[in-house]
């Protein structure tokens, strides 16, 4: 079920990756952003500032599918973006009755593709996440945003996808 959720994400990515320019997807297979040496769950552990979307994501049952993905992109939240949020909001989400909130927390931070942040520079657009909401990527001035949260470090390879850091966790519409 959570994987048919993120199927349709590809197709958007794809249709995002469509509209760029010839020349942005060739700089998208930098070397970098190929050579990660573990999946993405486990580079997340490794950077040792994600222990609490790595807590939500294993609370709402999604690590395996994360580390099992074939490419997915994570925008993730750091620890201090979770400290930033109102006082109470990880422990409600954590309440088993908020698991189905949860989930779609945690898979509104995912794009079932590998995006490299050369795909994004110059463009802007909604690409529909694993939650399905779309999250509005806009990669115009040079920077990177994903709805209003900055990419503070874009391009961290995994060898099942790429991970972006934002500032602030991203919460779907509605």
């Amino acid at each position: 079920m959570r994987i048919a959720r993120l199927l349709p994400a590809v197709s958007a990515a794809a249709l995002f990756a469509a509209a760029l320019t010839a020349p942005a997807l060739a700089q998208s297979a930098s070397p970098a952003a190929a050579s990660g040496s573990g999946d993405v769950i486990e580079t997340l552990k490794a950077q040792g500032q994600f222990t609490t979307f790595l807590k939500l994501a294993d609370a709402a049952g999604e690590t395996d599918m994360l580390k099992n993905s074939q490419a997915v992109t994570i925008f993730a939240p750091t620890d201090q973006a979770f400290a930033a949020l109102p006082p109470g909001t990880v422990d409600n989400w954590l309440k088993p009755e908020n698991k189905a909130a949860l989930e779609h927390v945690v898979l509104y931070h995912t794009i079932n593709a590998k995006v490299a942040s050369s795909q994004l520079l110059d463009h802007k657009g909604p690409v529909p996440t694993g939650a399905t909401a779309p999250v509005v990527l806009d990669g115009g001035g040079g920077k990177i945003k994903a709805d209003d949260a900055n990419v503070t470090k874009a391009d961290v390879p995994a060898s099942n996808g790429a991970i972006f850091v934002v500032d602030k966790v991203l919460q779907p519409k509605g």
